[in-house]
């Protein structure tokens, strides 16, 4: 994995994705904003979405994510979020963040349920 979330206040800039291309598939890489509160799982997401070639911004809360979607909305293509954590939920994230960004997809997660709204 290169790169996990921590659960301090500040969102660490360096999980911020760089634009480029996925290797040897000649077309953009789509990145995901993964937000989960149990590191193991989110770890576990991450690894999977990174191999089957997707950038990954980890976050381990949602004001984590918030932080890092404001810093780069345009790079965020979907969002990956946990409906139940601490503080604001996943649903609640969902809709600040299409408030600003209408088309923006999310997927959110309970266990091993998950459910797309486009």
């Amino acid at each position: 994995m290169n790169a996990t979330a921590t659960t301090s206040s500040a969102f660490d800039e360096k999980l911020l994705p760089q634009p480029h291309l996925a290797s040897g598939s000649g077309r953009t890489e789509r990145t995901v904003l993964l937000v989960e509160d149990d590191e193991d799982l989110r770890q576990t997401m991450e690894c999977i979405l990174r191999s089957a070639g997707y950038g990954v911004v980890p976050c381990a809360d949602a004001h984590l994510a918030l932080e890092a979607y404001q810093k780069c909305p345009e790079t965020v293509d979907v969002l990956l979020t946990d409906l139940h954590m601490p503080g604001l939920s996943g649903l609640e994230l969902a809709r600040k963040l299409t408030e600003s960004r209408a088309t923006l997809r999310y997927c959110s997660s309970r266990g091993a349920f998950c459910q797309w709204t486009t």
